[in-house]
């Protein structure tokens, strides 16, 4: 078993004989739930529903469902009205149905008298009798019924405005009678409420025996009327069949309504935030309204940057409200940009009869931090001996702008310029979406034969555009030197001078030139037989400029 009668084991039947034999009677009450059309009593064809509520308990029925009625009195004449369904489930109310004729008539109210259910076919499955007593409601003077009474209804063409007012067109039925032999534009009255001069019927169209009449408007009034007009027609007796006046229910007529379209929230994450877009009128019309809404890039946006899901929406006839769904969601990405915007326009359908919305806007907020450029070597050191290295920029991720990287070069360690070349422009260029440049920085090692340090060549940039990216750190290219280390030797302009006053002359070269000084200090010391007292010595320094191999200075030997 299913529903209240599914506990942990199974119960026998004769358990559930008693749950519904246990069923408590409740009270009851009866209530008339329809409202005559015409605000005042029901004609023919219309149908008067009733309600009996209260008891709560489970019933069906035993047979076809018309077996179970509820007595209306109209008049003098007792009426029955049918069941609307066989069956409901612990239903707390059941509702009824009479559908009106011609010959009934109650000018004071219809009547139900107390204990109105008939017929044997109603209990709960067998199982107990439905509670069906209630009191009675007597000459209910708001569902009055006069039968005999013709309906006549208008189609509204759509909401319609001053300045084609003379040329609208109305479509005039009757219910519970025909047109007569001979209709005229006589026969139809057209009132406004509030009031307006120079309008007519300046036209009819309808066949003897019909129901139906197509009438055509004039109107000789002002076209710059300010506010709405509710229009009623009526239909004299010579016109038709029955034996009264027939007024229509109402045209109204007026400024143009106007949706509004609203979207919420109106700035979204780009991170997959979600909005929805929905519409008000100004109005409410007597016929459907739907509006057609689409999303469009706006600024800084790209139609990648969201997708939208549904198309329509619609305002039910007596609505100002729109039903349906338009969502709009963000698709995220890694560039960093501006915050984009979302522009959705509507546009009314052919026939509503209502204006098309303005536009209304939306926010992407960018979610992506300003980006970090980096400097980047292809070598960080590179031989004297035309060694090549080549500077380009990176971007941590991309930007929806360029991003342009000057570079600025300063020499260390002794680096002169005729040290290295350089090619290639100085300013390099990430493009908007990219992370590196496709142009480059070149230097070129320029070999020399000069012995020195390592030198180094600072190079830095400056950053510009690229949607605030940042500041690019300094990278330092290393030239290695590919001289060895000069060697140092001493020369005598004599090996050999006389004892009695000779001079020799001593001086220095290099092996390589070098690209600093080179300073010798020379010391003479007597080798045996020799001593000390055998010679002077005149000097004792000599210098070797840098970028040359021979000394300058005098030592002398004496």
């Amino acid at each position: 078993m299913r529903g209240p009668f599914a506990p942990s084991r199974r119960l026998g039947l004769a358990a559930v004989l008693a749950v519904f034999a246990a069923a408590p009677a409740a009270a009851q009450s009866v209530s008339i739930i329809s409202t005559p059309a015409n605000g005042t009593h029901y004609v023919a064809g219309e149908e008067i529903r009733t309600r009996l509520a209260g008891h709560g308990q489970i019933y069906g029925v035993a047979g076809p469902h018309n077996n179970i009625a509820m007595k209306i009195i109209i008049g003098s004449t007792e009426r029955s009205a049918s069941i609307s369904s066989g069956y409901r489930f612990r239903a707390t109310s059941h509702d009824f149905r009479y559908v009106v004729t011609r010959d009934d008539v109650d000018t004071d109210g219809i009547t139900i008298p107390a204990n109105s259910i008939t017929g044997p076919g109603w209990r709960t499955f067998g199982f107990g009798t439905v509670n069906r007593n209630h009191a009675a409601l007597n000459n209910q003077a708001a569902h009055k019924v006069i039968g005999s009474e013709a309906r006549v209804t208008s189609s509204n063409p759509g909401w319609l405005t001053w300045a084609t007012l003379n040329t609208a067109t109305l479509t005039v039925t009757l219910t519970g009678t025909t047109f007569g032999s001979s209709v005229a534009a006589s026969n139809f009255t057209i009132n406004a409420s509030p009031a307006i001069t120079g309008l007519s019927i300046s036209n009819v169209s309808a066949t003897s025996g019909g129901t139906t009449a197509t009438l055509t408007l004039g109107y000789t009034g002002s076209t710059t009327l300010t506010g709405d007009r509710t229009f009623t027609v009526t239909v004299a007796a010579a016109a038709h069949a029955g034996t009264i006046n027939l007024t229509t229910n109402a045209v109204t007529a007026g400024t143009i309504p106007t949706p509004t379209l609203a979207i919420s929230p109106t700035s979204i994450a780009e991170n997959g935030g979600v909005a929805t877009v929905t519409a008000t009128l100004d109005k409410t019309l007597v016929q459907p309204v739907t509006v057609t809404a689409t999303a469009e890039a706006g600024a800084n946006a790209a139609a990648g940057d969201f997708t939208q899901t549904g198309t329509t929406l619609t305002f039910p006839a007596g609505t100002t409200a729109s039903s349906g769904l338009i969502t709009l969601t963000a698709v995220d990405n890694a560039t960093d940009g501006p915050n984009k915007t979302v522009r959705v326009t509507g546009s009314s359908a052919t026939g509503s009869q209502a204006r098309s919305p303005s536009d209304a806007t939306m926010t992407i907020t960018d979610d992506d931090a300003a980006p970090t450029p980096t400097l980047v070597l292809s070598a960080t050191s590179i031989s004297e001996n035309g060694g090549v290295a080549t500077v380009t920029a990176t971007l941590s991720h991309p930007s929806v702008q360029p991003t342009t990287v000057t570079l600025t070069e300063a020499a260390q360690g002794g680096l002169q310029a005729s040290d290295y070349t350089q090619a290639g422009s100085s300013t390099l260029t990430i493009a908007a979406g990219a992370t590196t440049t496709t142009d480059n920085r070149r230097f070129t090692a320029v070999d020399n034969d000069v012995d020195a340090p390592d030198k180094s060549l600072r190079i830095s940039a400056a950053v510009a555009n690229g949607h605030g990216a940042g500041t690019a750190q300094n990278v330092t290219l290393t030239f290695t030197d590919d001289e060895a280390t000069p060697t140092a030797a001493l020369a005598l302009s004599a090996s050999s001078i006389v004892e009695n006053g000779g001079v020799a002359t001593v001086t220095a070269t290099l092996s390589g030139t070098s690209s600093e000084a080179t300073t010798l200090t020379v010391t003479t010391t007597a080798v045996s037989p020799a001593v000390q007292a055998d010679f002077t010595r005149t000097g004792s320094t000599l210098t070797i400029a840098a970028g040359t191999t021979t000394s300058a200075g005098l030592v002398t030997v004496t």
